[in-house]
């Protein structure tokens, strides 16, 4: 009896079975994808061969594969041929490895299945560095940056998204940033708030009307604005269905975003000997023969930089200022004088001053350390004009001759002798005085006539 019952129950456990993989076909199929999510790997780092190329995309040509240009979040929808701060390609930091690299040696792909204008605009964006997800801030007479609330001015998915988003206002106005006053210096040109770094949270104090909050956002987006328009119109066409465009010779390591096609980073040079990419400075300017239009950068990252004056008079003192300006933060600066003195400047007027008395004439090393500021305005005031000092000319010193140590007696002087007193002197009456003037001045005859 137990044997018939164990036999019944593992028939009906068999038929259960049964029934569920043929009534049950689409339970199963949701099991698994619950277990096994499908990953979608974005197009920018999966690499398609050419059967595969879509029309109207750019691609980056690397061997045999063949990777999309990103599509980032942008302030804007158009192309353009004069830079302007206010165009910004902005991302969340897990968005920043999925920008694609081309190397000097490779090419960008274009597959059309239409006719194509054979000139593509490279528009080059500067990173500015990390910030929380705001742009567009601008001044205002009251004292603090104020920004309106909409789908350009704040990017989605960030955290100043979920905080201001909260606050249900169209527009809000930003005083300081964890206790300090938010000044000019403080903004971009893009209008967003710079020298902040990855990852950190902040304390905002903030205005809706005229009520004052203090709300806490992260600084978890990465801006980029645009500062160089470049014309390319090197391409070559290949039987392979793509044409190659490649990019001008002398063109500099950096980010550029193509009109149509995409964000990319750009590497003067080749990818076997490039090294590591942090090293690599992509703020160096392209030169003006290459160039549409520029419009100046601010740069958010710490740099140190050497500049160099010359004195050429001596001054009784001299008056060097450098001048702050959008974005411009100076961190310390110092100079070198000629001689090896070092002196350090003074913060002022939103600038770094100092004064040198009596500066020895020479070159002399400044070296800057702040923001943005490869390209500033030094001024030296000098004082009072001082003459140099007349050097009088070096008398020599008259060598006597050395005394001897002991004079023979042959040499020594005579000494006159003193009479003395007992010795008598003649008598003056025996002294003949000869003829006196009466005697010379008498006529010889008185009678004479």
């Amino acid at each position: 009896m137990a044997l018939k019952t164990t036999k019944i129950a593992r028939l009906l456990l068999v038929l259960s079975m049964v029934m569920v993989l043929v009534a049950g076909c689409e339970v199963g199929e949701e099991i698994r994808n619950m277990i096994f999510v499908p990953v979608e790997i974005p197009p920018s780092i999966r690499p398609v061969k050419r059967r595969e190329l879509e029309s109207g995309n750019y691609y980056i040509k690397d061997g045999t594969n063949f990777f999309r240009l990103m599509r980032p979040t942008t302030s804007f929808t158009g192309g353009t041929r004069a830079a302007f701060a206010g165009r910004n390609v902005w991302m969340l930091p897990h968005e920043t490895e999925l920008i694609p690299t081309l190397y000097v040696d490779e090419i960008i792909a274009f597959m059309s299945r239409t006719n194509f204008q054979g000139e593509f605009i490279l528009e080059r964006f500067a990173d500015i560095g990390y910030t929380i997800g705001v742009r567009s801030i601008s001044g205002s007479a009251r004292e603090f940056a104020t920004v309106g609330i909409n789908d350009s001015s704040v990017l989605p998915e960030s955290s100043a998204a979920e905080v201001l988003n909260a606050l249900q206002t169209s527009s809000i106005g930003f005083y300081s940033i964890n206790g300090h006053t938010i000044r000019g210096a403080d903004v971009s040109k893009s209008g967003t708030i710079l020298g902040l770094e990855r990852g950190y949270s902040y304390t905002f104090g903030m205005y809706i009307g005229t009520i004052f909050g203090e709300r806490s956002m992260v600084a978890d987006t990465r801006v980029f604005q645009s500062t160089e328009i470049i014309v390319v119109n090197n391409y070559n066409l290949t039987r392979n269905g793509y044409i190659e465009i490649t990019m001008p010779e002398d063109m500099q390591s950096g980010y550029y975003y193509l009109h149509g096609g995409g964000f990319f980073r750009f590497i003067n040079d080749r990818k076997s000997t490039v090294g590591n990419l942090s090293d690599l400075d992509f703020h160096i300017r392209n030169s003006p023969s290459v160039l549409v239009s520029l419009d100046v950068t601010d740069v958010c990252r710490p740099m140190i930089y050497e500049h160099f004056i010359t004195i050429d008079n001596l001054y009784d003192v001299a008056h060097v200022f450098m001048g702050g300006g959008p974005g411009r933060v100076f961190d310390s600066a110092a100079i070198i004088a000629p001689d090896g003195t070092r002196y350090d400047f003074e913060h002022e007027n939103r600038g770094m001053a100092i004064q040198i008395h009596t500066p020895p004439i020479g070159e002399y090393t400044i070296i800057v350390s702040g923001h943005n500021i490869d390209l500033i305005d030094i001024v030296v005031r000098p004082g009072r004009e001082m003459r140099p000092p007349v050097e009088e000319p070096e008398i020599p010193p008259v060598e006597l001759p050395p005394e001897p140590e002991h004079v023979p007696e042959d040499l020594e002087p005579e000494t006159p002798e003193i009479p003395h007193e007992d010795e008598t002197l003649p008598d003056t009456d025996e002294i003949d005085e000869g003829p006196i003037m009466s005697d010379i001045l008498r006529p010889e005859d008185e009678h004479a006539e």
